[in-house]
């Protein structure tokens, strides 16, 4: 319906919970997202700090906790509204 410019480099992997889009780049760049039919709207990014790692493995959440790995990094961050 539509197209946007990617938000980060490289190619994406994606995880859709609670009515979101969560996009984790291989440059490291994560970005939460509202998908519309009109377009998407960016509600956040950040960068976790492997951006000199392979960024390619695909993101998981359980419990309210968004985890990412990177080569031999496990990360986890706190998603959950209060």
């Amino acid at each position: 319906m539509w197209q946007a410019e990617p938000l980060g480099k490289g190619s994406a992997s994606v995880l859709y919970a609670d009515g979101k889009l969560y996009a984790r780049y291989e440059n490291a760049l994560v970005a939460l997202v509202d998908a519309h039919p009109k377009g998407l709207q960016v509600k956040g990014t950040f960068k976790t700090p492997t951006e000199r790692m392979p960024n390619r493995t695909q993101p998981v959440i359980h419990d309210g906790k968004l985890y990412l790995r990177a080569h031999d990094v496990l990360m986890c961050f706190d998603i959950h509204r209060p």
